[in-house]
């Protein structure tokens, strides 16, 4: 793995230090159109969208309309979940992994969902 070499003192901590305080999030399984459990509810930061990453997905006709971030855990998180963010939801487009920062966490470029979810009951 690669080491940028940054020494954490006092006075530059704030440029490398993440903080999760934009809102909670919720993450659920999901199977087509039918909701799963939930996987958890989660802090986010809200993130940027590069114009490479933007061009990119709208070239495989993806539409990137969110970007957060939240703190790595030891919960599985997929491509296939969907995000409950602000009453929408939202399909996870890609999941990248910030190692480099910290504390360590998982950006998620999240594509609005054209469809509402179905709760099933297992009764």
């Amino acid at each position: 793995m690669l080491n940028n070499n940054k020494t954490y003192t006092n006075n530059n901590l704030r440029d490398v230090q993440k903080c999760f305080n934009d809102g909670v999030c919720e993450v659920f399984s999901a199977d087509e159109r039918v909701l799963g459990n939930s996987k958890g509810k989660f802090y986010f930061a809200k993130e940027s969208v590069g114009i490479g990453h933007f061009y990119q997905a709208y070239n495989n006709n993806i539409s990137i309309d969110r970007a957060i971030s939240i703190p790595m855990n030891d919960i599985t998180i997929d491509s296939q979940d969907v995000v409950l963010l602000d009453n929408i939801w939202y399909k996870i487009a890609r999941i990248q992994y910030k190692d480099n920062k910290k504390p360590k966490h998982w950006v998620l470029s999240l594509q609005k969902s054209s469809f509402a979810y179905k709760v099933v009951n297992n009764d």
